[in-house]
């Protein structure tokens, strides 16, 4: 006869029951992990950077999508390997120097690398260490960020730097950079000469502290005035009794922000020494010029242009300064003869000096006006100038003309007297004859006309002779 056994009690022993549990929680545990994986790889997946998570043998554990677009490789691919399973060796070793180097410090350490597969690009790599309870490192995080545009603009700036201190050192002027605030970034040694201080003293500190007082205050009012308004301004001031023409620029950000004070000083202490001179010797110049006996005219020698006229000219030529200078010098003669004075002119300009060549000259009014002209060709403000003399004739021609006549008349005298004594001898006669004749032919009529004309014939020649009388200096007639 069989025997039937009881069904099994459905009663859970503790011990069951707790590994039942402990089941549970275990699995409740791993959906937590997978669920803070998932939202560490979903956070890591949306990171601008490049980030890779290695324990502390060197696998990899965990790689964002950036790391496999720049690898080519799945997380799946890279996930328990090391450097050495991935890169070429000796990248490879230098990826395993760093961590090794973070593993030991326990601190984080940053570099610039390129990666393997992307050689062009520039990262800035973070590399952290992931510390256990226990306070050891446990793994390696490491964040790397594209950095070749800013890269790029640091070359540029660097560039731009080194380009300022070129030009600043070669230039034997004093030249600085200046913050808005008036502090010193960069100056040549010329500057810093001018301060009687080192250029590493003077970097950093504000450029209105080694200047005087009211020096310092005019150099700030110009600095404000190119704050408030973005242009340059330009101009003189006085150190250690040094004059320095001085020009202030504005350097704009690329938004248009003044962010820097370029100031470019040059010491004209000198020139302005050399033109207080020159203006000294063209006032001596000018007064000897205008003091001139004679007319003066300045010629240029490519031209013709008078450019310069003293005041003997405007009495000579009836005419005001202003109407001479800008005048063509063949406007001074008259027109029939200009062609001759035209060659007259080249040949001075050629042979550079012409003295006493007599001339004629045109008033205001159109009149004639002899002169006696002499030309010197000069240099004025580096150009060919002729300067020419003009001398009036007018009363020379007078006085040579008066003696002229007197000589005439002093040559004729002694023949006219003689000529006129014996005319006068000779009339005497003929009259005395006709008076006579006329006594005795007093009857007829017909002679008495005859006697008459003759009679009127000799008083005639005697006028005659009395005017040859004064010519030569002799008295009325006898």
């Amino acid at each position: 006869m069989s025997t039937v056994q009881k069904p099994a009690d459905n009663k859970v022993s503790p011990q069951e029951g707790r590994l039942k549990k402990k089941l549970a929680d275990t699995r409740k545990t791993v959906e937590k992990l997978r669920n803070s994986l998932r939202i560490l790889r979903l956070a890591m997946d949306n990171l601008s950077a490049v980030c890779f998570v290695k324990d502390a043998q060197g696998r990899y554990l965990l790689i964002n999508r950036l790391a496999e677009e720049i690898l080519g490789l799945t997380n799946d691919q890279v996930v328990g390997k090391t450097p050495f399973e991935v890169f070429p060796k000796d990248f490879a070793t230098s990826i395993w120097n760093e961590d090794l180097a973070v593993i030991e410090s326990g601190k984080p350490l940053t570099t610039e690398v390129r990666l393997h597969q992307d050689k062009n690009k520039i990262y800035l790599q973070t590399k952290t260490p992931l510390l256990g309870e226990d306070g050891s490192v446990i793994g390696i995080c490491n964040l790397a960020t594209e950095i070749t545009a800013q890269k790029d603009t640091e070359n540029l700036l660097r560039q731009r730097e080194e380009t300022v201190m070129a030009i600043l050192n070669a230039s034997v002027e004093p030249m600085m950079l200046l913050d808005t605030e008036g502090r010193i970034l960069r100056l040549n040694d010329t500057a810093a000469l001018q301060f009687e201080v080192k250029v590493e003293e003077l970097v950093g500190q504000s450029i209105y502290d080694f200047m005087p007082k009211e020096v310092a205050e005019s150099r700030k009012n110009y600095h404000d005035i190119v704050l408030q308004w973005s242009m340059p301004v330009r101009f003189e001031e006085k150190r250690k009794g040094l004059i320095f023409d001085t020009t202030i620029q504005p350097d704009f950000d690329v938004n248009g922000k003044i962010v820097r004070l370029a100031v470019f000083a040059r010491d004209i202490t000198q020139q302005k020494k050399a033109v207080k001179e020159l203006k000294e010797r063209e006032e001596r110049y000018a007064k000897l010029f205008d003091s001139l006996l004679d007319a003066a005219f300045l010629i240029d020698a490519d031209s013709g242009i008078i450019h310069e006229a003293n005041h003997q000219a405007e009495i000579l030529l009836g005419r005001k300064h202003d109407e001479i200078v800008g005048m063509h010098y063949t406007e001074l003669h008259p027109p029939e003869e200009i062609e001759s004075y035209q060659r007259q002119f080249d040949d001075h300009v050629e042979k550079g000096t012409m003295e006493n060549v007599e001339a004629a000259m045109l008033t205001g009014n159109n009149n004639r006006v002899p002169v006696m002209m002499s030309s010197q060709l000069l240099s004025v403000g580096g150009r060919d100038h002729l300067l020419r003399i003009c001398r009036d004739l007018t009363l020379f021609k007078l006085i040579v003309e008066k003696h002229s006549r007197q000589a005439a008349a002093d040559t004729q005298s002694p023949l006219a007297a003689g000529i006129a004594h014996d005319l006068n001898n000779i009339l005497t006669v003929l009259l005395g004859s006709l008076e006579m004749l006329r006594e005795k032919r007093g009857k007829d009529t017909e002679l008495q006309d005859i006697f008459k004309d003759l009679e009127n014939s000799g008083n005639s020649a005697r006028e005659l002779i009395r005017r040859l009388q004064q010519l030569a200096g002799g008295g009325p007639e006898k």
